[in-house]
């Protein structure tokens, strides 16, 4: 009779002498209720898609969809394939859509009408607001205003951004990004091996990085020396071993900086340098406050880094050796400062640039911002969904 029972949801419960831990009642109590109360935020990637609550510090799932709902920042044509991947998510968040309060993380070229209608009418949630990439990765790094720069799988770009002062006219855009290293990738392979897309990737983040500085500016012999000591051996899933040189490993990455001919504007290669100059330009013009709070200046505030591609070891150094002489930082006149850099080698990483947009948006969704911009499933069938203002989150 002094037999005891513990369990909890979903599990058989076993007997056992021992005093049932409050620790783990409460763990279930608290997620469920989350389920129940919290926020949705749904980040909708051209690879990834991330789902998860209000005020956690990572997204619950991470979903690699076989007909992906996102293509170089814009939802795909076919509204099936995109209600398919909204109810997935729901799915996976095991939360009923009609009793669900969502933020949904939104590309500077999507179209917030047709998801809007998507999901406060075909799905019916209970309320419904966006925030767009660069105000969600601003959000994440607790910043106002800076220079946000979004390497995705399908295309890249850069803008100023910051409050009420961000527009999608002021975004700067390139058509390559992570797909272009994992294609050249698979080329300068294939005599080795035919590599799948997982191999692919998993060579470009963990062996690749990117050169401290220009190819051009390094003497021949020493980047001779170079690519010899940097070659590796690397077993993929097939259990075939592949040999990685110094030059697969370094100019995988340098595409970002140096892209192909086709990516090209008014004659000049668009590197990421050149596509940030670029965007302070755009700024200026447009009339953007700067981060040291002056407007026209061609100044750089903070940089912050998104998207995958963002985590290739030794991009903040280049960048910042690639920027120096091109634009002077907006506080310093120096070096410009790059958001969420740890020191954990020497060539530096960006860390979690690839979750930034969704750590920004779930952020957002727990403060009163979300409330004062959410658009209900009423107001919506009576005024639609920009009506008075709302429907966008902003800083």
């Amino acid at each position: 009779k002094d037999t005891k029972w513990r369990g909890g949801p979903g599990l058989k419960a076993q007997r056992d002498h021992s005093t049932p831990t409050l620790t783990s009642w409460r763990g279930a109590f608290e997620r469920y209720y989350k389920r129940e109360t919290a926020v949705l935020v749904l980040d909708l990637g051209s690879r990834n898609l991330r789902v998860g609550f209000a005020g956690e510090p990572s997204p619950m799932a991470t979903l690699v969809p076989d007909i992906p709902p996102v293509r170089a920042g814009r939802f795909c044509d076919d509204d099936q394939v995109l209600l398919a991947t909204l109810i997935q998510c729901f799915e996976v968040a095991e939360v009923d859509p009609s009793h669900t309060w969502v933020l949904l993380a939104i590309s500077p070229r999507a179209s917030t009408t047709r998801v809007a209608g998507l999901l406060l009418g075909t799905l019916e949630v209970a309320g419904l607001a966006m925030v767009w990439e660069p105000v969600a990765a601003l959000s994440a790094c607790g910043i106002k205003r800076g220079m946000v720069v979004h390497i995705g799988e399908e295309a890249t770009y850069a803008t100023l951004a910051g409050g009420g002062d961000w527009s999608s006219s002021s975004v700067v855009w390139s058509e390559y990004g992570g797909v272009t290293l994992t294609s050249w990738l698979g080329a300068a392979l294939e005599r080795q091996a035919c590599l799948d897309t997982a191999d692919l990737e998993a060579i470009k983040h963990e062996h690749c990085f990117v050169r401290a500085r220009c190819p051009d500016s390094i003497k021949p012999e020493s980047r001779i020396s170079a690519e010899e000591w940097l070659a590796t051996k690397v077993r993929v899933s097939s259990g075939k071993q592949i040999h990685l040189t110094g030059a697969h490993r370094q100019d995988c990455a340098e595409l970002l900086f140096a892209p192909p001919a086709r990516d090209m504007v008014e004659n000049r290669p668009m590197g990421l340098p050149l596509l940030i100059q670029e965007a302070v330009a755009h700024g200026r013009t447009s009339g953007m406050v700067l981060a040291d709070g002056g407007r026209g200046q061609n100044h750089l505030p903070e940089i912050v880094i998104s998207g995958g591609c963002g985590l290739l070891r030794g991009l903040p150094i280049r960048l910042k050796n690639a920027l120096t002489p091109r634009v002077p930082s907006a506080t310093s006149g120096g070096a410009p400062r790059i958001a969420g850099v740890s020191d954990r080698s020497t060539m530096g990483l960006v860390d979690g640039s690839h979750e930034r947009v969704w750590c920004g948006a779930a952020k957002l969704a727990a403060g009163t911002k979300y409330s004062e911009a959410s658009v209900t499933r009423e107001l919506f069938q009576k005024t639609g969904f920009h009506a008075g203002g709302r429907g966008l989150v902003r800083l």
